[in-house]
C-alpha cells in the first residue's frame, strides 16, 4: 500500500496540472473569442448620428456586423454589472458615449488586417477611440500552450520515477524470493513462469496507483470547487471547476498500467539473465 501510494501522489502531480490547464481553457472559451472592436463615439454625437454611421459601418464590405449601444443602454449595463448603482444614480448627466461594438468579416482575421482595419476606423469622423483588447487573451493562450509543454516534460520525469519505484518494489521482492526461484528452476519452471507473478504485481501496483491518482484529483478540485464558484459569482460568471473526464482517467490509468508491467519486467528480465549467466 505504502507503493501505491507513492505511485498515486507522484502520478497526481502532472495529471492534475493537465486537468488545471483544461479548466482554464475552459475559463478563456468562455470568453468571446471574436475579434470584435469597441468604437467610443465622442460625446457630441447625437443618437442619430450614432445609427447613422452604424448603418453605415454595417456596409462596409470589412465588416461583418455593427451593433450600436447607445449611452442609456451602457449606463444601465454599467450599473447593473459594476456594483456602483447607488453612485452612479447620483451623477447629475450620463457620462457614458454611444458605443459601436463591429465584427470584422472573416477576410479580416489577421493581425496585419485587423490593424489596418483599426487604423482606417480611426480616421472615421465622430470616432473618440478605437478599442480591440484581445492581446491579452492571446497572451494567456501563449502561456496555456508553454505551460501544456511543460506538463509533458514533467509527465515523462515523473513517469520515469514510477518506474524506479515499480523495478525497487519488484527487485525487493526477488530478493526475498530468491530461494523460491532457485527452486523453481531447479524442477524445470520457465522463464515465463517465474517471470508471470511479478508482472501481476506490476499490473497491479501500476491499476492501483492510476486509481488513487484520479480520486486524488477529482477530491482536490472538489475541495477548491466552492471558493472558485463563490469568486466566479462575485464576477457574474456561472464557472465551476470540471472534473478530470472519464476517457482521461481511463488513459492515466492506463499509462500507470503500462508504467507498472514495464518497470516490473525489466527488472525480472534483467534478474534472470543475472542468474542464467
Amino acid at each position: 500500500m505504502m507503493t501505491v501510494a507513492v505511485i498515486a501522489i507522484t502520478l497526481s502531480l502532472p495529471s492534475g496540472l493537465l486537468v488545471s490547464i483544461n479548466n482554464l481553457h475552459s475559463l478563456s472559451g468562455q470568453i468571446d473569442l471574436n475579434n470584435n472592436i469597441s468604437l467610443f463615439l465622442k460625446n457630441n454625437v447625437t443618437l442619430g448620428e450614432a445609427d447613422a454611421l452604424a448603418e453605415s459601418l454595417q456596409a462596409d464590405s470589412k465588416i461583418h456586423h455593427a451593433l450600436l449601444i447607445n449611452k442609456q443602454q451602457a449606463l444601465d449595463e454599467f450599473r447593473q454589472y459594476s456594483g456602483f448603482g447607488s453612485a452612479i444614480s447620483s451623477l447629475g448627466k450620463n457620462p457614458l458615449p454611444h458605443v459601436i461594438q463591429i465584427t470584422p468579416s472573416e477576410t479580416f482575421n489577421n493581425p496585419m488586417a485587423l490593424e489596418s482595419l483599426v487604423n482606417e476606423l480611426k480616421q472615421r469622423q465622430n470616432i473618440q477611440l478605437v478599442q480591440m483588447d484581445m492581446g491579452w487573451l492571446e497572451r494567456l493562450n501563449g502561456i496555456l500552450s508553454i505551460a501544456q509543454r511543460g506538463v509533458s516534460l514533467i509527465t515523462i520525469l515523473l513517469g520515469f520515477a514510477v518506474l524506479l519505484i515499480v523495478s525497487n518494489t519488484i527487485r525487493l521482492e526477488l530478493q526475498n524470493r530468491r530461494d523460491e526461484i532457485d527452486i523453481t528452476r531447479l524442477v524445470g519452471a520457465t522463464r515465463s513462469f517465474i517471470m508471470r507473478p511479478f508482472i501481476y504485481s506490476g499490473f497491479w501496483y501500476g491499476l492501483l496507483g492510476g486509481i488513487f491518482a484520479c480520486l486524488l484529483v477529482n477530491l482536490s478540485v472538489l475541495l477548491i470547487d466552492g471558493p472558485t464558484s463563490s469568486l466566479a459569482s462575485l464576477y457574474n460568471s456561472s464557472f465551476s471547476l470540471q472534473l478530470m473526464p472519464l476517457s482521461h482517467a481511463l488513459l492515466w490509468i492506463l499509462f500507470s498500467i503500462l508504467l507498472g508491467i514495464v518497470g516490473s519486467w525489466v527488472v525480472v528480465s534483467r534478474y534472470l539473465s543475472e542468474l542464467e549467466s
